[in-house]
């Protein structure tokens, strides 16, 4: 969803699996700003440094693996940007 002043507000659901084969369902939301010219820039999938806006998401992340059941109990808060046409998460426990 985007506001009227470029802000986008996300809602991301992704699957990943680990090299032991296990499935994580993630769901972040979240929130990224910036200047006018910066959000413009991104929009034309220019490579932009992360430090020129802010992009910030609340992880929630399940799983059935006995081994990482603690990740069903975690508060997560993901720092992302977008380079090359991806886009990357930094994501931290809060403990």
């Amino acid at each position: 969803m985007g506001l009227p002043d470029g802000t986008t507000l996300g809602d991301i659901r992704y699957t990943l699996q680990t090299d032991a084969g296990d499935l994580l369902y993630a769901q972040s939301r979240g929130v990224r700003h910036g200047s006018a010219e910066v959000l413009a820039r991104l929009g034309r999938g220019e490579d932009v440094d992360a430090s020129e806006y802010t992009f910030r998401t609340s992880t929630q992340i399940e799983t059935d693996a006995a081994d990482l059941a603690w990740l069903n109990k975690g508060v997560f808060v993901s720092v992302g940007g977008r380079q090359a046409g991806t886009v990357i998460y930094e994501t931290y426990l809060v403990g």
